[in-house]
């Protein structure tokens, strides 16, 4: 099955013990079928989390500000933070990029009610979980903190924002089940 990986072979579903990783196939697949080189998918996952991560946190502050130079400080810093220099070694850790668009889907969709607002959450919750399990978790955790802390300094559609924003985490989380389950199952 594809969580019975190369490693410890003969073992059974070994890739479930471990991060797949899999929100980074769009770039991984390319570069290893370019190069055939593992040093090579771990350069461009890394560049991949890195500019995604700027990109992010630019779409997250200039929705908040509307300044342009504001957003690349923030996108800027939040990239460059001293933390990601200490899970180098651990890329898996790298690929934060998903949590601020899934705070942006939150924002869309109290703010200004675009479905897109769900969709990006949905995808962002997702996503995040795909690239690293632990960071998904976070999220999972995270956000809906920050969802209820944005509803509540709302005065009106509280229980609409309410619905929109569990639906949308909820579509996120059944995305990532198939992939959840026997990694859950491999840690028990």
């Amino acid at each position: 099955t594809f969580f019975d990986g190369n490693i410890f072979y003969p073992a059974h579903n070994t890739i479930a013990g471990s991060e797949n990783m899999l929100a980074h196939l769009p770039v991984t697949v390319p570069a290893m079928a370019a190069t055939a080189n593992a040093l090579v998918v771990l350069k461009a996952m890394a560049f991949e989390s890195f500019v995604l991560a700027v990109l992010a946190m630019f779409l997250y502050v200039r929705h908040h500000t509307g300044n342009v130079a504001a957003a690349l400080a923030a996108g800027a810093a939040f990239t460059l933070a001293p933390w990601r220099v200490h899970v180098v070694p651990h890329p898996q850790y790298l690929a934060t990029q998903y949590l601020p668009l899934a705070m942006l889907g939150v924002d869309l969709w109290i703010d200004r009610r675009q479905r897109r607002g769900l969709v990006l959450l949905g995808a962002a919750i997702a996503l995040q979980a795909l690239a690293c399990l632990y960071l998904g978790y976070f999220a999972i955790v995270l956000v809906p903190v920050y969802a209820a802390a944005r509803i509540a300094a709302c005065h009106e559609r509280r229980l609409g924002d309410a619905a929109g924003i569990a639906g949308a985490l909820a579509a996120g989380g059944l995305a990532v089940l198939p992939v959840a389950l026997p990694y859950l199952y491999a840690r028990a």
